[in-house]
């Protein structure tokens, strides 16, 4: 004879299955309770009693209800869904619920609630499971700051912040996360040290940006420079004007830190530091996180500055080739059309007096190559305007406004020189203006108004005539382009 047929001749059903609850309900963790129509409780599981009514027995509840347990706020809200759920016979089932109990904080729970039957079906009380999602929700509560965080930071990246706002960002969104006393974000130098580019500090514990010390001793910078690894350290120690003796004299013991690689090359380390209390694990791969948009924007900003510098030199280039051609231009083509118009005019005046088509042949040719010469002038002042390199902005603008079929009203505000590709840039914008102007805007009158605001050249251009145009940034007028 089997032992499971064995156990159900020796105990009645009803007996058998009292028993096997009863030794469940001892042993399980899980928060179970059953109660009569009154809301008092009949049996209570072993981890409810650890759970809601430590000190106590599952028989020494027998009988009471939540109102001795939990806060009144909370017992009311069990009892109002006990109610319904008698009425109705319908079950609650997922209710999330901040539990608050007498005398102490609670947490949250996540309760499913049934009627309690007998055989006949008849609901004789309710009876429910619960499970604590306290450390659930908060997790998802820090992952979803976290992305929040990320996104903030990401957005300023992808926008194309300068690396100091980024890094400032960073220390900012870090130190709020991860409740730290301190976070910064130093930058590994050629002799050993770290300079500190950003930070942020409950107030006591300040280190300004800025400064730079040694990293000797132990410390988390250190570790991170030396493995190119996520690290931690539970103390910190070393000898003056180390950052690992700055630390411990602020009282900062705990700290955990990742490092900032651009491109392959270990750039930084982004540290977070604590007086009071050991973090928590997985600080190191969380900070890790940013670290990788440090990187980006230093690699973007690289890339940027790349970029200026090469556009810079092609421009640069550029204009030394229109100033080349102009000054060819202007010391071969034109000195020999004066000199070939001159030789014609001269060749003219000394024709017999019988020859007077002669003379009049040579004069049209003379003044052809006349306006060649302007043609090759205007061609000149096209590529690249002498009186530009000469004189500056201003008389060239004047000469401009002077040419304009458009009657053109200069209101100049640049004091002395600017960098020479500005003033080549502003020229040939106003140029190309003036040109629409005339082509296009059937227009009486041309507004043309320069100033620096800022070290930003400002171009301004308005007329009286039909359309519109679309404004643009300024030139910087206190570094070439």
């Amino acid at each position: 004879m089997s032992p499971t047929s064995e156990l159900l001749r020796t105990y009645r059903p009803d007996e058998l299955k009292l028993i096997c609850m009863n030794n469940l309900l001892a042993a399980t963790d899980e928060r179970v309770y059953f109660k009569d129509l009154l809301s008092r409780f009949v049996f209570v599981s072993a981890g409810w009693v650890a759970a809601y009514a430590p000190g106590h027995t599952a028989e020494q509840l027998a009988g009471k209800t939540d109102f001795d347990v939990f806060s009144y706020e909370h017992a009311f809200a069990a009892r109002q869904d006990e109610q319904q759920i008698i009425r109705t016979g319908q079950p609650i089932v997922g209710k999330l619920e901040r539990e608050t109990y007498r005398g102490r904080a609670g947490g949250w729970a996540l309760s499913t609630k049934m009627p309690l039957r007998d055989e006949r079906g008849q609901i004789i009380g309710t009876f429910g499971i619960s499970r604590d999602v306290t450390a659930q929700l908060r997790d998802e509560k820090i992952a979803a700051e976290e992305q929040a965080a990320l996104r903030r930071v990401a957005t300023l990246v992808a926008e194309g912040a300068a690396p100091e706002d980024v890094f400032d960002a960073v220390a900012a969104e870090m130190h709020m996360l991860l409740d730290a006393d301190t976070t910064r974000l130093l930058r590994y130098e050629p002799d050993g040290t770290a300079a500190v580019v950003a930070s942020r500090s409950d107030p006591g514990l300040e280190i300004p940006v800025g400064t730079r010390d040694s990293l000797d001793g132990l410390n988390v910078a250190a570790a991170v420079r030396r493995t190119g690894s996520p690290a931690r350290v539970d103390s910190v120690e070393g000898p003056p004007g180390s950052f690992a003796d700055a630390l411990r004299r602020l009282g900062l013991r705990w700290a955990a830190g990742a490092p900032v690689t651009v491109e392959g090359r270990l750039w930084g380390v982004m540290v977070a530091a604590w007086r009071q209390r050991l973090p928590v694990s997985g600080l190191e791969e969380r900070i890790a996180q940013f670290t990788e948009l440090v990187a980006t924007a230093i690699s973007n900003a690289q890339a940027r500055a790349d970029l200026a510098a090469s556009r810079g030199r092609i421009v640069t280039a550029s204009d030394h080739a229109r100033q080349r051609i102009e000054r060819n231009l202007h010391d071969g083509a034109q000195q020999r059309l004066v000199s070939l118009a001159l030789g014609l005019r001269a060749a003219g005046g000394a024709a017999p007096s019988g020859h007077a088509e002669l003379k009049a042949e040579l004069e049209r040719a003379a003044n052809g190559l006349g306006e060649v010469l302007d043609e090759l002038k205007e061609l000149c002042r096209g590529i690249h305007p002498a009186v530009l390199s000469t004189g500056g902005l201003g008389p060239a603008l004047k000469g401009l406004a002077g040419r304009s079929p458009v009657p053109v009203e200069l209101d100049i505000r640049v004091p002395g020189r600017l960098p020479g590709q500005a003033e080549v840039a502003a020229y040939f914008v106003v140029s190309e203006g003036l040109a629409n102007v005339a082509k296009h805007a059937h227009a009486s009158v041309v507004q043309v108004r320069l100033e620096v605001r800022d070290g930003v050249l400002q171009v301004l251009m308005r007329d009286d005539g039909i359309g519109g145009a679309r404004s643009v940034p300024g030139l910087r007028a206190d570094r070439p382009h």
